[in-house]
């Protein structure tokens, strides 16, 4: 069986090639050198196995500029991101059965011992971490967990539930008023002076550094209560969000 590899990386396709010794491979990393052989050369290959890095996927589509060019080839992304299926293997079959470039129905069983050998190096610990698109997503650190992603800001008062938050029996007072400051400041970017001055008017006077703590300390709150509000640090101050 013949089998064409296009990608940005030849040197893992050469990795790909070596493990496929019952097969002939050729690797290309020019598409327009790609295109122009593919076009005139009279047998075609089996089985074509493409980066999925080679192009945006919203402007082109390579099954259609086969299928308009009449080149009956079926093709697969070996770094495919969006599966469908579970499975590698189950999602190329797949894919090759709905996004063919002619009409013609195609037994994708001829291609399982390359699509099996092909799944278990772009799969493996050894390889994946050099594959384009393959690396698993690393936990994020805990420092940027602060600024949660939101979808709105809090509107009005009244869309804040205050009584449960005060009931809650990881909040204590001192940190619920610092928490309802903020609330009545919502939508709004709030100064360190603007909390200070409404710490004095509580008649609870309250110093920068302090201010600092107890931002701290209301953070390590909500984060115990897994509550769906946080307080990012702006440019010029806090902001209390709520994200979902």
């Amino acid at each position: 069986m013949t089998v064409i590899f296009l990608t940005t990386q030849p040197e893992i396709c050469q990795i790909f090639s070596n493990n496929l010794p019952s097969h002939t491979s050729f690797i290309f990393t020019n598409m327009d050198i790609f295109f122009a052989t593919i076009k005139n050369i009279t047998t075609k290959p089996d089985l074509v196995l493409m980066d999925y890095t080679l192009y945006n996927h919203e402007v082109y589509s390579i099954y259609h500029e086969l299928h308009q060019e009449q080149i009956d080839v079926p093709v697969i992304f070996y770094n495919d991101p969006c599966l469908v299926l579970e499975d590698r293997v189950a999602h190329w079959n797949y894919m090759i059965h709905i996004m063919k470039t002619s009409y013609k129905e195609i037994d994708t069983e001829q291609f399982d011992d390359i699509f099996q050998t092909i799944n278990a190096l772009v799969t493996s610990p050894e390889l994946s971490p050099y594959i384009n698109l393959m690396q698993k997503t690393k936990p994020l650190p805990e420092h940027l967990l602060i600024s949660k992603i939101y979808t709105k800001d809090f509107l009005t008062k009244a869309e804040i539930p205050l009584k449960n938050i005060r009931d809650n029996p990881f909040m204590t007072k001192a940190a619920f008023v610092l928490f309802e400051i903020l609330i009545n400041k919502s939508n709004e970017e709030v100064t360190a002076q603007e909390i200070i001055d409404e710490y004095k008017k509580l008649n609870k006077p309250l110093k920068d550094d302090s201010l600092k703590v107890n931002i701290s300390k209301l953070r390590s709150i909500l984060k115990k209560m897994n509550s769906d509000y946080s307080i990012i640090t702006t440019n010029n101050g806090y902001k209390i969000i709520r994200y979902v």
